[in-house]
């Protein structure tokens, strides 16, 4: 588990750089009907959820946006989706600039 103030050397383009974590926040990932990850679903950062135009909920590791309902009488209980908190997004600090990389990058 990483900590913000924590540096670490990166690999960029080939160099070994060092770095400093200075953000951290959730990534939310969508679910199915069985609340499993959908392999290539919507995924929203922490950092992005104020900004939904939509009806949502917020309950710690848990994400439910309400979308308008479907005129389409098969898919009207689909008006919600459910995004559940896989992992987390790790800003880095490099010199000027700043990237943004999940855990399993930082792992490598």
């Amino acid at each position: 588990m990483y900590l913000i103030g924590d540096k670490i050397i990166t690999d960029l383009q080939g160099e070994k750089t060092d770095a400093e974590i200075v953000e951290i926040e959730k990534i939310y990932r969508e679910t199915d009907r069985e609340g499993n990850f959908v392999e290539n679903g919507l995924i929203i950062l922490e950092g992005a959820i104020p900004s939904i135009k939509l009806p949502f909920e917020c309950h710690e590791d848990v994400l439910i946006i309400h979308y308008p309902e479907s005129k389409i009488e098969e898919n009207q209980d689909d008006n919600k989706v459910i995004y559940r908190c896989k992992d987390k997004a790790y800003t880095l600090q490099i010199n000027d600039y700043r990237i943004v990389v999940g855990e399993e990058q930082l792992n490598k």
